[in-house]
């Protein structure tokens, strides 16, 4: 059950108000250009992309230069994935891969409320889409196909506007909620446990009754007294809007962790592992400092693109959605309620949460209503109950053994009715996790059509197959994704081997091969990386001539000067037996003494030849060795 918020943050910075109504009174100073203007030179804001077209694509990777990584993809359920996950700033959406431009753009800010975005649309209807500049978070509307200057311009504004945002958030501090106290739905009874329990119970709703009456009228008096300020309900905390990228660092730097000397523990690693011993305590979300989420955030502000803080917000989710699990399975429907609403602040695409809100409406649906005492009754209707129940205690014995007969009649119906119900859920279960889940499949199928099967981090093929698998997918499901994973690995292993990056190809054909799903294919490859690895050895291997099979022989001239004087020594030369046989690249590595028979050794090898070098049915050109001796005898 999800509840409006008591104030709702300013988009402009305009004064946020309190749950009176009141002005905060805090002076907001806007944002100059220059902490603008540094705020956008030292920021990296991901960029989402609502379009199939490379080209728009290209475009924008282009102009960000890296400082905002681009994320695309063209299904609303894939999108709202990313936007769990990836926690973007900017959204650009194009017209003509979207029916309704400005429901995205409203659905998608309302999961994410920071999200500025920027409309690309074809001439024809770029015109017709101006008016949605102003409204749910669109700054620009651009017509296609986006120059480098356009886009570049679009972006920095963007972004520009994003931050702006986020910055007012900061300062305006954390969002109150206020919401009423709820009570539990009572569990179904046996109508004879109602009946002996009715004269306990009815007489403790009778006096509280009473008591809510009387107090009523005291603090109606008393608001009389005091005045309309005082008649404002106290709000009640359940928990604060996530802090934003940009705003993390500065709300909890008062607060940071320390270590033993008394320096804040800034240390990527050892933060990490803080966040590991949070989460392993319970102390999963914030706002304190000291909670798995914000040592986690801390080392996103520093790191963006960290994949193992990134990782770690995953189980952050994953833990605390678990724990609202828990709170439906034990019926207690408020606190299942409040840990559903934390995550859906913080990530509200994720995939478990809304199968575990889908069952959560489900068990508020089917719970009976709570009994009310109306305190107005007549007050003779409240003095007969306990005469009542003790008419009905002093019942003969088939009066009472027709009440057992008719109570265990209604405990059958009540299980038949608790049964239909858990099927019901389970059926809704079931069919909003298949939803979910079939966005990350697009994710995973769109990552794997560009190429992108283990890089980027964060944001490939492989990422999303594993976010596939924690939610629980069917077997048949993960195969086929991961049947399509593994032949896409291949493939580019396979592409890696022609170019000759045989790293890169061992590095797919090892994840293919860990997937274990299309063996065969997976043989065959081997043996092609294989091969290609053993000729690559062969071609960077330096062997002795006398290895080589000599074909022709032409010995070296004498040198006259040296032959008169009688001056014997060696030269030792560098070739590479060519394709044809013939040596080449003939290169001179020492000579005794220098200067004096290089020249006749190197022409005597040019004239040598070998029989061409052979492995693995490939013709190769072989780097060798050899040392001519000049001697007189």
């Amino acid at each position: 059950m999800e509840r409006e918020p008591a104030a709702v943050m300013p988009a402009d910075g305009a004064a946020m108000q309190d749950p009176a109504g009141s002005p905060d009174g805090r002076a907001q100073a806007p944002l100059g250009s220059g902490e603008v203007d540094a705020l956008l030179a030292e920021s990296s804001v991901a960029v989402l992309v609502f379009t199939e077209d490379d080209a728009l694509l290209t475009t924008l990777s282009g102009v960000s230069g890296g400082q905002h990584p681009v994320h695309a993809t063209a299904d609303e359920a894939a999108a709202m994935a990313l936007l769990a996950r990836l926690d973007p700033g900017v959204l650009v959406v194009d017209a003509t891969v979207c029916g309704d431009v400005e429901a995205l753009c409203a659905r998608m800010q309302r999961h994410q409320p920071g999200l500025v975005s920027v409309v690309v649309a074809g001439r024809d209807s770029a015109g017709a889409l101006m008016s949605l500049v102003g409204g749910n978070g669109v700054v620009r509307v651009l017509p296609a196909p986006l120059s480098a200057g356009q886009a570049r311009l679009a972006l920095e504004a963007a972004v520009r506007r994003h931050l702006m945002l986020a910055a007012a958030a900061r300062d305006q501090g954390p969002v109150v909620v206020a919401v009423a106290e709820d009570i539990g739905p009572p569990a179904r009874v046996a109508r004879g446990a109602l009946l002996a329990g009715s004269a306990v119970a009815l007489t403790l709703l009778a006096a509280v009754g009473a008591w809510v009456l009387l107090d009523r009228d005291r603090s109606v008096a008393g608001q009389a007294d005091a005045g309309p300020a005082s008649a404002v309900p106290p709000a009640t905390m359940i928990g604060s809007a996530p802090p934003s990228r940009a705003a993390t660092a500065d709300s909890t730097s008062s607060a940071l962790p320390r270590a033993p000397d008394g320096r804040a523990a800034t240390d990527q690693t050892e933060l990490l592992e803080q966040a590991e011993a949070a989460l392993t305590s319970g102390r999963v979300l914030g706002p304190t400092a000291d909670s798995a989420e914000m040592l986690l955030r801390r080392v996103l502000d520093a790191d963006p693109a960290n994949g193992r803080a990134r990782l770690g917000l995953e189980r952050v989710w994953l833990a605390e959605l678990a724990r609202a699990e828990q709170a439906l399975a034990a019926g207690n429907i408020p606190l299942a309620e409040q840990r559903l609403q934390a995550v859906a602040e913080r990530t509200p695409g994720h995939p478990r949460l809304a199968v575990l809100q889908d069952r959560l409406r489900r068990q508020t649906a089917a719970a009976p209503p709570a009994a009310v005492i109306d305190p107005a009754a007549p007050a003779a209707l409240v003095e007969d109950v306990p005469t009542r129940v003790a008419e009905e205690g002093q019942r003969a014995p088939a009066d009472t053994a027709a009440v057992a007969d008719e109570a265990g009649a209604d405990t059958a119906g009540s299980e038949a009715l608790d049964t239909a119900d858990t099927a019901d859920t389970a059926t809704d279960d079931v069919l909003a996790q298949a939803r979910a889940q079939r966005g990350i499949l697009i994710l995973v199928q769109e990552r794997i059509a560009r190429g992108w099967l283990l890089t980027p981090r964060g944001d490939s093929a492989a990422d999303y197959l594993e976010a596939l698998r924690e939610t629980g997918a069917a077997p048949a499901m993960l195969f086929v994704a991961e049947q399509q994973f593994a032949r896409a690995l291949l493939a580019q292993s396979s592409a890696a081997v022609d170019t000759g990056d045989l790293a890169a190809a061992r590095a797919a054909l090892a994840h293919a091969r860990e997937l274990g799903v299309v063996p065969l294919e997976t043989d065959t490859v081997e043996q092609t990386v294989a091969r290609a690895e053993r000729l690559a050895a062969a071609r960077t291997r330096v062997v002795p001539e006398n290895e080589l099979e000599r074909l022709d022989y032409r010995a070296p001239e004498y040198p006259r000067r040296a032959y008169r004087i009688n001056q014997e020594g060696w030269v030792e030369l560098a070739f590479v037996v060519g394709r044809d046989g013939y040596p080449m690249n003939i290169r001179v590595v020492e000579a005794e003494p220098p200067g004096v028979f290089e020249e006749s050794a190197a022409t005597a090898l040019s004239r040598w030849r070998y029989r061409p070098v052979e492995v693995e049915g490939e013709i190769i050109e072989q780097p060798a060795l050899v040392r001519l001796r000049f001697e007189i005898r």
